[in-house]
């Protein structure tokens, strides 16, 4: 059964930014390529959710996923859906935005 891919605010913002960031310093074209293949791969976790290594030491329950050694996409699965948490570039400190407060 296939999950439903939802993402938050943060996240969706994430990418809104990596999207203006590309398209500045790049293209149009690879921005849009960049972000749809970026989207393409997280509603892949609603059919394969458990993909990502599992990280319990940032936060319970959340997974992350690294794609092209660029592209840290941390999300968790729920019994109902998959929810992506945050979309982040190389040399961001995914863990530090993520951690839990009780860890």
């Amino acid at each position: 059964m296939k999950l439903p891919v939802i993402f938050t605010k943060e996240a969706g913002e994430q990418i809104s930014a990596l999207y203006q960031e590309l398209a500045v310093g790049a293209s149009s074209a690879t921005a849009i390529r960049i972000v749809t293949d970026i989207a393409t791969r997280c509603e892949r976790f609603g059919e394969f959710p458990y993909l990502g290594r599992a990280r319990p030491d940032i936060r319970t329950g959340i997974r992350k996923f690294v794609f092209d050694r660029r592209i840290v996409v941390a999300y968790a699965v729920e019994p109902d859906k998959v929810v992506i948490a945050g979309v982040f570039r190389r040399g961001e400190d995914f863990e530090a935005v993520l951690r839990d407060p009780e860890t």
